[in-house]
This record gives C-alpha cells, sequence and structure tokens, in this order.
C-alpha cells in the first residue's frame, strides 16, 4: 500500500490546509472573536450583533482530534449565534500527538464547563448550556456529558452532536456502504490510534458508543446520508433512546459529512443549523 498523506505530511501542514479550507466559509455578519482562557484551556468566545450572554452555546471543533481549532468551526457556530442570539464558547482542547493525548480532550472540556457553570467564572447555570461539536468534537461533546453525569454534576440542558465520531473501533456498516465518500476507515483508524496512544478504543469517553447512556440530557444529533460515519450517529442515536433518553436523529439525504459547515451558502445547511438554533431555544427557554 502506498503511503497515505497523513503519514508523510507533518501535522503542523495538516493543520495549516484545515484552517485554509475553512476560512473560505462564510461567517455571520457581524461575527468577532474573543481568546479567553478558561481555567488553563485556551478558548474563543464567538459573538453575534445583540448576543444577550444569558444562554451558552459550549462548543468542540472537529479535525480528527489531531487538528482544527475554534476557527475552523466558526461559520457554523456564528451563523447558530445568530439565529439564536446566544454567544458561543469554543474550546481549544489539547490535541495529540504534541499537545496531548486521550483523555486530556475530556479533561480540557470538562474544565472549561466547569469554568462556565461556576460563579467566580462564566457564571451560567446548566440550564443555560448546550454542549456542541462536529465530527471528533461530536464524540467528545458527548464524552463531556458522560464525565459531567459521572461526576455528580448538573447537566445542561442539551448537546447536538453533528457527524459525532462515538465508535473509535470503526466497527459501522456505513464504512463499507458508503465508502466512495469519506471519511476513509484507514483514515479514523490511523487517527484513533494516535489519538488514544494506547488506550482501549472502547473506553467509554473515547467511543462514547459503547457507554452506559442512562440519564443524559436532550440530545440532537445530525448526520449526512452518504457518509461513512452514519453509523456511528444512528447507532448512538438508537443506544440512548434505549436508555431512556429523549433523542432527535436527523439524517439529510445525499450530504456528506459535516455539510453544516457550508450554512453561509448551502440551503441544506442553512435547514441543518436552523434545527439545531431551535433545539437551543426549545431546551434552554424556561417554561
Amino acid at each position: 500500500m502506498p503511503d497515505l498523506e497523513y503519514d508523510v505530511k507533518p501535522v503542523a501542514e495538516l493543520r495549516e490546509v484545515i484552517e485554509v479550507a475553512a476560512a473560505q466559509w462564510p461567517l455571520a455578519k457581524g461575527t468577532t472573536f474573543e481568546s479567553v482562557t478558561c481555567d488553563g484551556v485556551s478558548c474563543e468566545w464567538i459573538d453575534v450583533p445583540n448576543a444577550s450572554g444569558d444562554v451558552v452555546y459550549l462548543h468542540a471543533h472537529g479535525g480528527g482530534y489531531y487538528r482544527g481549532s475554534s476557527r475552523v468551526d466558526a461559520a457554523l457556530c456564528s451563523h447558530l449565534c445568530e439565529l439564536t442570539r446566544v454567544r458561543c464558547l469554543s474550546v481549544n482542547y489539547r490535541r495529540p500527538p504534541d499537545e496531548g493525548v486521550f483523555p486530556d480532550a475530556v479533561d480540557d472540556m470538562y474544565a472549561v464547563w466547569c469554568w462556565l457553570t461556576r460563579a467566580d467564572g462564566g457564571g451560567i447555570s446548566p440550564s443555560k448550556v448546550v454542549v456542541g461539536g462536529t465530527s471528533a468534537g461530536g464524540g467528545l461533546c458527548l464524552a463531556l456529558l458522560l464525565r459531567i453525569r459521572d461526576e455528580g454534576d448538573t447537566l445542561p440542558a442539551g448537546a447536538i452532536a453533528v457527524s459525532p465520531w462515538t465508535d473509535m473501533t470503526q466497527s459501522g456498516i456505513s464504512f463499507e456502504t458508503n465508502d466512495e465518500y469519506g471519511p476513509k476507515k484507514e483514515y479514523l483508524d490511523h487517527w484513533s490510534r494516535v489519538y488514544l496512544n494506547g488506550a482501549d478504543a472502547t473506553d467509554p469517553y473515547a467511543s462514547p458508543l459503547f457507554a452506559d447512556l442512562s440519564g443524559l440530557p436532550p440530545l440532537l444529533i445530525q448526520a449526512g446520508g452518504h457518509e461513512t460515519m452514519l453509523d456511528d450517529a444512528s447507532l448512538f442515536a438508537a443506544a440512548a433512546a434505549r436508555a431512556g433518553c429523549a433523542v432527535t436523529l436527523e439524517v439529510y439525504p445525499g450530504q456528506g459529512h459535516s455539510f453544516q459547515h457550508d450554512v453561509g451558502t448551502k440551503a441544506e445547511a442553512r435547514e441543518a443549523v436552523t434545527h439545531m438554533a431551535q433545539f437551543v431555544e426549545r431546551w434552554t427557554t424556561e417554561v
């Protein structure tokens, strides 16, 4: 087998590629950014005009755990903020192989969660926070829910997982049925090994599909009908439903992995992000 791109190119170069690509997705009008350190973790506030600040969307970016940043998902986050008038706190968690390995990303997300919901931190009630993420970040936001529950803390109002990576064993049949699309199984196998650094691929904080999912808050899971990781979304949604969770699975026919990034230019992406906004509003509005 010939060398794969991610085997021969430096990680820094692979990271640059995704940052350049993400810069092409249009932001919501008037989007601003503010760097902040939350209990030692680098984050970025993503704001739009007239955002109230009473509700926060806590976001984990995608990028296979090894690349990506708050700016990579900025288009999606900014348009979600525009639709809901909430603020987004996007977390720059540690990435393998040079910044940290499993479970450092989970620890970083939990540290930011604690800061955000403390009186001497962000001061936001858990009932006014929705957590979310795309791809690896989608799996990470679900792992955060498990960590919050396991620590005995009050859970957030809900969670939104976009094309989530929930199974680091890559066991879904969709890797075969959607093989002509992406991400490729070999790619995910490689980066799961880098991220796990010898840890068990079925550890619930790495692969939430294998977790006890009882007691989780309402969930919105979105995926593209063409993506190889479709089963990561659909099997997790089914498992969450069996565990008694209020879970909604939305599969968009003909769409690929994390298609919501095109929210500024693509009707299907706009529809999906509008549904995300409706979810945020529903579960953070007091009855």
